[in-house]
């Protein structure tokens, strides 16, 4: 009997687990999408709704892209290594986060209604990144070297493709900056309680919360796809635990 590949195992299955809950938190959320009608602001009642509407309201400048927004989300990010032995590799770390814009109006062809931000979790905001940049460190990339390439010291950032991750081309210590936005005039979905005062926020009994500036549609397809992968993963994970605790306790003849 093998310790080492039970305790793997297990872990193995406890993982897939883990991932398993969060591809059904997903399916959950999908359903609660699909079957929730959608209110029109000045119709909407008391409780838990749907939104629909254009984002409006008192805007603020955003660091990166000096646009005028409702809402910005700002974070820095620097190659690092991570990890140690065959599990080091190198990877965005983020140095720093800063956000600013707590509410916003949300306005249909009926009315509008306050959305309140202020205090949401950062995974009920489902914001795409606006502009991502990328600035290098004063050395140039793999390719660059290969050609005998230099960078300028301090150079300036980059515009990238909005949510580029790759680290291919980069080398320890180079920097990424990303912005995620809400723009007056956004199509902006909202899923959260409505109060008496006419502000959406989240609920003390509804406890989901979302904003999206994707579409309904969007969202189905993102949290279908979601779901599945997770689930997908999850089982693949906890099959393989199973296989790991059997190898470790049955004989093999």
């Amino acid at each position: 009997m093998s310790v080492g590949a039970i305790v793997e195992g297990a872990l193995c299955i406890a993982l897939g687990g883990f991932v398993i809950r969060g591809g059904f938190r997903k399916f959950e959320e999908n359903r609660l999408i699909a079957d929730t009608p959608t209110s029109k602001t000045r119709s909407a009642a008391v409780g838990f709704v749907e939104l629909k509407g254009k984002a409006k309201g008192k805007t603020v400048t955003a660091p990166l892209s000096k646009k005028e927004c409702l809402y910005y989300r700002y974070v820095e990010y620097q190659l690092r290594w991570v990890g140690s032995g065959k599990s080091r590799h190198l990877e965005w770390v983020q140095t720093k986060e800063e956000e600013k814009g707590d509410s916003f109006m949300l306005e249909d062809d009926t009315g509008s209604l306050k959305v309140e931000l202020e205090g949401v979790p950062r995974e009920e905001l489902d914001i795409r990144p606006r502009m991502t940049c990328n600035q290098r460190t004063g050395q140039p990339g793999l390719i660059a070297r290969m050609f005998g390439k230099k960078q300028p010291e301090n150079s300036q950032p980059v515009q990238v493709k909005p949510g580029d991750m790759s680290t291919f081309g980069y080398i320890p210590g180079d920097k990424k900056f990303a912005e995620y936005s809400i723009q007056p005039e956004d199509s902006i979905y909202v899923l959260g309680t409505l109060d008496v005062d006419g502000v959406v926020s989240q609920g003390k009994e509804e406890k989901e919360f979302l904003i999206s500036d994707k579409s309904e549609a969007e969202m189905l397809k993102s949290t279908k796809r979601q779901s599945w992968i997770f689930n997908s993963i999850g089982a693949g994970l906890v099959l393989f635990g199973v296989v790991l605790l059997l190898s470790a306790t049955v004989p093999l003849w």
